[in-house]
């Protein structure tokens, strides 16, 4: 799928052993490029600058990208939560390639600051740029003040409980913001609190943060504390009914001597009295338990009838994943097809639901939505994803291969999928099946 950004178009093209990220501009030609730049970037091993190739088709010129093996930040970042130490590293490793590269007489405003023209090597975590040989009017810091923002609303999923992202996005809003001093602030951001942060925030983020807090207290029940309530309660029963029992026992001595005389009688009584007691210290526990359950939370307004059921599927390793149902029918496994498409198996037993716009598929757990547990399968294997009211499939960079109705297709490149089509990654063999508006 073609991908435009400023006044360029990009594409993925591939040789036999090569991908390339192929970038074009509608009458771009050599004179525009900058000679000594792309002979800096060809005799240097610059890091985190991709090797840039050039061909040249009549007047105009392709810059070719080599981009095998990698994989776009947006691709990277939408597979998994990453840690607040990660996000900083990637954000420091971007910054660095924008400082470093005036050592070779290139300039920062000619990066292409877009997530899906940033690229990450998933075994190194290298993060690699793309540069343009040409001059270009934009200022860096806008640019990458925007990317960031696009980024940290859009498609990072940062695995955090503060105020973290609101205090990446107030630094940005300075007006003396600098690369320079936004990178020193990466290194102590992890170790700021929410504490320090509400002084800097302003007074709807506090407002905001206070009702966020005060509907977790309405939805969270304090275990511990209602566990603890029950206990004291239950003891104080049982030493009541106890105290009760010896009271009676004192107060008829005689009697209860007369019936000590009596093994038979006196053993009755005794059983008598102890199943008693037993059955009040149930009777109490009971009604402690259903005081102290806890009610109902649910939304005003929201009509149960009309609530979303959700079923739970799970595979052969206990990974599991929640998908809605509807209610057009009564098995599990037809529900799901009436709202998602599914890889139906050609020549196995596990069909896979598509629930998700960016959905990823691969052998590794933890990175991929699900997981295909066959040692041909690559670690992150394929992509089907969902826009403009059509689906489509991109190969990973798999070592062997995606391919539809029979062909393999490109990696890094996506390709529109089709009721029917049949998909094959590496030995295993699917139809996509895609439910009909």
């Amino acid at each position: 799928m073609v991908k435009s950004f400023l006044e360029f178009q990009s594409d993925v093209e591939a040789d036999a052993e090569r991908t390339f990220l192929v970038v074009t501009k509608k009458g771009l030609s050599v004179e525009q490029l900058l000679e000594f730049q792309i002979a800096m970037i060809d005799h240097n091993d610059i890091p985190g600058i991709i090797k840039l190739e050039l061909k040249k088709l009549d007047s105009n010129v392709k810059l070719c990208y080599r981009v095998d093996g990698l994989i776009s930040l947006t691709n990277y970042l939408r597979k998994q939560r990453v840690s607040k130490t990660e996000f900083n590293e990637i954000l420091n490793a971007i910054i660095s390639v924008l400082f470093k590269s005036k050592n070779y007489l290139l300039n920062d405003n000619s990066f292409i600051l877009k997530e899906d023209f940033i690229y990450v090597n998933p075994r190194s975590k290298q993060i690699s740029l793309i540069y343009l040989p040409l001059e270009m009017e934009c200022k860096i810091t806008q640019e990458f003040k925007s990317f960031l923002v696009n980024l940290l609303i859009n498609t990072v999923n940062i695995d955090t409980e503060d105020n973290y992202v609101q205090l990446l996005l107030n630094q940005i809003k300075s007006d003396h913001f600098s690369l320079a001093e936004f990178r020193k602030q990466l290194t102590t951001t992890t170790s700021i609190n929410c504490t320090s942060l509400s002084s800097e925030m302003g007074p709807e983020s506090v407002f905001i943060k206070e009702n966020e807090e005060e509907h977790l207290n309405l939805v969270e029940i304090p275990d511990e504390g209602l566990s603890k309530n029950k206990i004291q309660k239950t003891v104080l029963a049982i030493s009541a009914i106890a105290f009760v029992i010896y009271v009676i026992l004192s107060n008829l001595p005689i009697q209860f001597r007369a019936l000590l005389t009596r093994p038979d009688k006196a053993t009755a009584i005794v059983l008598a009295l102890g199943c008693a007691s037993l059955l009040a210290v149930i009777a109490v526990l009971m009604m402690l338990t259903k005081k102290n359950r806890a009610p109902n939370l649910s939304p005003i307004g929201t009509d149960e009838k009309e609530t979303e059921k959700a079923a739970v599927l799970t595979d052969g390793e206990g990974n599991s994943e929640t998908t809605l149902l509807a209610d057009c029918s009564t098995e599990t496994s037809l529900l799901s097809n009436c709202h998602f498409p599914h890889l139906e198996p050609v020549n196995g037993k596990e069909r896979i639901v598509i629930n998700k716009n960016e959905f990823f598929l691969g052998r590794q757990k933890g990175i991929s939505d699900h997981v295909i547990l066959n040692k041909n399968i690559g670690r992150l294997h394929a992509q089907i994803s969902y826009s403009d009211s059509k689906y489509y499939i991109a190969d990973m960079d798999s070592v062997n291969g995606t391919f539809i109705n029979g062909s393999r297709i490109l990696s890094n490149k996506q390709y529109i999928l089709n009721h029917n089509d049949k998909i094959t990654m590496a030995n295993l063999e699917y139809l996509f099946i895609c439910p009909q508006p």
